[in-house]
């Protein structure tokens, strides 16, 4: 599965009709493909039958954790990321970032 991040310029900003602030596009993407691989993972995880205390105890992360990823809340590193996929036997997820 490939995420893609296209480039934006630092003008591209819009502005959030709920809160009224200003949010460049970046970071909106960003916020989406964190969404999108969350999801991604939640389905992986529940097509192996694996409950999420299964997948805590799999990778030593929290069960508020693991539910912050899938839902795409949590800005987590490259180290939890690995360590779900390896208990989600997954070989790569690779994304890709056009500059």
């Amino acid at each position: 599965m490939t995420f893609l991040i296209h480039n934006v310029k630092k003008e591209d900003v819009y502005t959030d009709i709920f809160t009224n602030h200003k949010t460049d596009t970046m970071t909106t993407q960003i916020a989406e493909a964190r969404k999108q691989l969350g999801l991604f993972l939640k389905n992986r995880r529940t097509e192996l039958g694996m409950s999420r205390m299964e997948a805590h105890r799999l990778t030593g992360l929290s069960r508020t954790q693991l539910i912050k990823i899938e839902d795409g809340t949590w800005n987590y590193t490259v180290d939890s990321l690995i360590r779900l996929c390896r208990a989600l036997n997954l070989d790569q997820i690779k994304i890709t970032s056009v500059l």
